[in-house]
């Protein structure tokens, strides 16, 4: 098996694994972000119902992680990833007390946001041409 093949069914599995186990968590309403998730989004639509969105939110997330399983669903489950890493950003912004316990000092939530870095890289490895890796070497 070549180490481009490796990658690819490594990274697919991984994003399977935490896409699909922590929308479980938000569906069953036991997953640790849930109030960080409910004070974000009630930041956001302060009149919105967290229970439903969070449900909703869970189920997309298990969506995510089953495409990824799939080669032809790539470009699909790559822009709905984008959009969730970019909400998943949002705290941020709109509730910086939640991040930050002081300056360059994350809260545990903060270091739960900032791991993504790792599913940005894994993203642009999973959907960079295979034929151009080939070529560098």
């Amino acid at each position: 098996m070549s180490n481009w093949r490796l990658f690819k069914i490594t990274v697919r599995g991984s994003f399977f694994i935490v896409y699909f186990w922590f929308g479980l968590l938000k569906v069953l309403y036991v997953s640790s972000a849930y109030s960080m998730v409910s004070d974000l989004l009630l930041g956001i639509f302060p009149t919105a119902n967290p229970d439903i969105f969070i449900f909703y939110f869970g189920l997309v997330e298990m969506f995510i992680g089953l495409m990824f399983l799939f080669p032809k669903f790539t470009k699909v489950a790559t822009f709905l990833t984008t959009i969730h890493l970019i909400s998943c950003f949002l705290p941020f912004i709109v509730v910086p007390d939640l991040v930050w316990k002081s300056f360059g000092v994350l809260t545990q939530e903060g270091q739960y946001i900032v791991k993504n870095v790792f599913i940005i890289a894994g993203l642009i490895g999973l959907n960079h041409n295979s034929e151009a890796i080939r070529k560098d070497k």
